[in-house]
């Protein structure tokens, strides 16, 4: 912004004013105006006071009094102070807290109370709220330095405000310049390596005047970094031969993944298809499981799944249960053609066994070949075992000695012979 000066000469020229015709201030800030002047060589200036314009005939509302300050109006009573030396030619005002009422207003000094109008030299106060001013320096790269920086300007060097940065952990430098017309512009500034946590984060940088007021502003990192974290999603796991599935190769980068590759695993070999699209289509003609990968692409990089994508093929899957159920009809199969071929006399054989072995006289039972269990009144089967010798003796049309051998029956004989259980 450009100074205008204002000037007021008297006396043949002795007495000279400066100050700007106009100031920026920031609602809670403290704000210095510039004034210095001359005077006739005759005159040794003491004091200096403070107007605000009125455009109210006879009515001067004080803006500072060292010699009066309970008349000075109220939204500045207590918030101002001569800087500098009125005897060297110093008028200049601090106004410690500007608050939104002073916006708009014009004021002017009053050196002794010397006879001269002053008051056709003001100062005009242009108040507003502010926001520091972010801005980012380097490429947002994941694994490149970056710097961000935030400057708020200001109009009061004796008590400047503070900034500081929030949601962010690096370490910030702070330079104050002076910019000229009662305005110096504060910086403050954060270095840091970027990474791909950082895209998506907000940045703050929040200013903080003197008199207790605050303002935030918010800046999103938008990192550029290379594909990861890339796995495949299929909409099925478990397929039938010769239907398909469709598999997409998904990945995190910025910018999104532009191309890919795909891998079809075969006796230990990846084999590439010939396939480049996100989200491709399989035809599933090998009853064995297939075993996918893929590569995910952007303009930084390329990764690839972080794990092999498996399709199990139902049809084996039902080989299994076919040949489960073969296994049990063969079975029932069978057991049905050796009770139906089986030798008539075993059907219905008895055998009744002696022998001083078993403890207590004679004892008779049943033992059927089909059930294979023996039957005694006081004899369990489960006392013994497959190859046992016990003495036996058959009863039907032909006497059998070892468990089914046919011998004629001779009249008032009943051959005995060993059998084997």
């Amino acid at each position: 912004m450009t100074m205008v000066l204002w000037s007021v000469f008297a006396e043949g020229n002795k007495w000279k004013v400066t100050l700007p015709s106009r100031l920026s201030a920031l609602t809670g800030s403290c704000l210095v105006v510039p004034c210095s002047f001359t005077h006739p060589s005759s005159h040794t200036p003491h004091s200096a006071s403070w107007y605000l314009y009125s455009k109210m005939p006879s009515r001067y509302p004080l803006v500072y009094s060292s010699t009066r300050p309970e008349a000075v109006e109220a939204h500045f009573r207590g918030r101002t102070k001569l800087l500098g030396n009125v005897t060297h030619g110093t008028c200049t005002l601090l106004i410690t807290e500007v608050t939104a009422q002073h916006n708009g207003e014009a004021i002017y000094p009053w050196i002794d109370n010397v006879g001269f109008k002053f008051y056709h030299t003001v100062v005009t106060l242009d108040v507003s709220g502010t926001k520091p001013v972010m801005t980012i320096s380097g490429e947002l790269v994941e694994g490149h330095g970056v710097t961000v920086s935030c400057e708020v300007r200001h109009s009061c060097p004796l008590a400047p405000p503070t900034l500081s940065f929030e949601r962010h952990g690096g370490e910030a430098t702070v330079n104050s310049t002076e910019e000229g017309d009662g305005r110096w512009r504060l910086l403050s500034t954060i270095t840091f390596i970027a990474t791909a946590e950082d895209h998506g984060r907000p940045v703050g940088c929040k200013v903080t005047f003197p008199g207790g007021q605050k303002a935030t502003t918010d800046l999103v990192l938008h990192v550029s970094y290379s594909p990861r974290s890339v796995n495949i999603s299929a909409d099925k796991t478990g397929v039938r031969v010769g239907t398909n599935v469709s598999l997409t190769c998904v990945s995190d980068a910025n910018p999104p993944a532009s191309s890919y590759r795909w891998y079809d695993l075969k006796g230990g070999t990846l084999i590439c298809l010939n396939q480049s699209a996100e989200t491709i289509t399989i035809s599933i003609a090998d009853p064995e499981d297939s075993i996918f990968h893929c590569t995910a692409i952007n303009n930084l990089g390329r990764a690839n799944s972080t794990a092999a994508f498996v399709v199990a093929a139902e049809c084996k899957l039902c080989l299994y249960g076919f040949l489960l159920i073969f296994i049990r009809i063969l079975t029932a199969f069978t057991l049905k053609y050796f009770e139906l071929f089986l030798p008539h006399w075993a059907h219905d054989m008895q055998v009744c066994c002696q022998g001083s072995s078993f403890g207590c006289g004679v004892l008779e039972g049943r033992w059927t070949t089909r059930s294979f269990h023996l039957c005694l009144s006081s004899l369990s089967p489960q006392s013994h075992s497959r190859g046992d010798m016990v003495h036996c003796r058959c009863y039907r049309e032909h006497v059998c000695d070892l468990c089914g051998q046919q011998h004629p029956r001779s009249a008032g004989s009943s051959p005995q012979g060993l059998c084997k259980r």
